[in-house]
């Protein structure tokens, strides 16, 4: 469409603000909605500035004051607000298709800025974004670690990696096995209920971590009271006080990561193969173990390391439901900033910033080979 406004005498402000700025919408409202769930969510960088937020108020009023029903209160206020942002962004969005065609296709005529201090300054400001963003606050976690490691990393700092990632990995894997079931379903029984059903279970990432902690809190609590009561003995905290509900909430907070990637592996593939295994008899398990999983490899794949990347950096979530003394990268990151020890945090930091690093760059190999 660019091109064919560049064909017909548009100039650069004219199909920036009647095409690309429209078709971009989709894109634009995704990323202002992303962000602002990633703020709302967020609680170390308010904390340590001493910032008041609806996040702080819950911790505040758990931790510091032990008002539960404060926290509640607190979380459905919060709960509430994100549900309306949610459906005015539906209701504003409406049933427009924002399709342009197919994506793949490469543009017939390249439009370059005329002159090169035009390309120059666009080159130049969309690496300033990446500097600020990115490379300076790398290079300073670096500078950190030289300073610091030989005093950090030691055995407890090994076990420290390995249980952060052994938790992120289980619950990772199980993020992308329900995924896979609810999908799977909906395609056999594509009913109205089953696919609501998979919408509310995907509806997780958009509320905050230390919402999520509170409604799971809660009924897990009552569980293990009913637990002891029907055993007649003090069998303690099994669901609420073990690693059992913080692998719980990880699923309800991250499965729209997973069910996403691995929607778009069963879109690709289409029913129609499926449909001509069961004609021949194939039973709906073995059609999916043998057929639809292979096809779809690359998806889970994607999943699970998408989903491994949020686990590990969740800090919220991790901070509420942990158990007693139970670290992970995240929360021990955290606590030294709290304590402000700055330059020992970034330890445990920059274990977490290169781990996001690295599911990205397999992610893009992949799906070279793929092309």
């Amino acid at each position: 469409m660019q091109e064919a406004a560049f064909l017909l005498g548009s100039n650069r402000m004219q199909m920036f603000a009647k095409i690309a700025l429209p078709m971009a919408r989709p894109a634009v409202a995704g990323g202002i909605a992303l962000v602002g769930m990633e703020v709302l969510n967020d609680y170390g960088t308010v904390k340590y500035f001493g910032v008041d937020t609806f996040t702080s108020g819950i911790f505040r009023a758990w931790f510091s004051f032990g008002d539960i029903n404060t926290a509640i209160y607190l979380s459905a206020i919060l709960t509430v607000i994100v549900l309306i942002l949610i459906w005015l962004e539906n209701f504003q969005r409406g049933s427009r298709n924002w399709n342009s065609g197919n994506a793949d296709t490469k543009p017939a005529i390249r439009i370059w800025p005329k002159h090169k201090s035009t390309q120059w300054l666009y080159t130049g400001l969309c690496l300033t974004v990446l500097l600020i963003s990115f490379i300076l606050p790398l290079s300073q976690l670096f500078y950190w670690v030289s300073l610091t490691w030989r005093n950090v990393v030691d055995s407890e700092f090994g076990i420290l990696i390995f249980r952060s990632f052994s938790l992120a990995i289980g619950a990772a894997v199980a993020i992308a096995i329900i995924a896979i079931f609810l999908l799977y379903t909906i395609r056999l029984s594509p009913l109205w209920w089953t696919k609501h059903i998979a919408r509310t279970a995907s509806l997780g990432y958009a509320i905050p971590g230390a919402v999520i902690a509170v409604g799971v809190m809660i009924p897990m609590m009552g569980l293990d009271r009913k637990i002891n009561w029907l055993l007649s003995e003090n069998v303690g905290m099994i669901l609420s006080g073990t690693l059992f509900i913080l692998v719980v909430a990880y699923i309800v907070r991250f499965m729209a990561v997973g069910y996403n990637a691995i929607d778009a592996g069963f879109q690709k593939t289409g029913a129609s193969v499926n449909e001509v295994a069961r004609s021949l008899g194939a039973s709906p398990l073995r059609t999916l173990w043998k057929i639809d999983l292979p096809l779809i490899k690359y998806s889970i794949a994607g999943a699970v390391l998408l989903a491994f990347v949020d686990i590990l950096k969740e800090l919220p979530l991790t901070l509420i439901l942990r158990p007693f003394n139970f670290h992970t990268l995240a929360t021990k990151a955290f606590d030294m900033a709290t304590n402000e020890m700055i330059a020992e945090s970034a330890n445990a930091s920059l274990v977490v910033v290169l781990t996001g690093v690295i599911p990205i760059i397999v992610l893009n190999s992949m799906i070279s080979r793929k092309e």
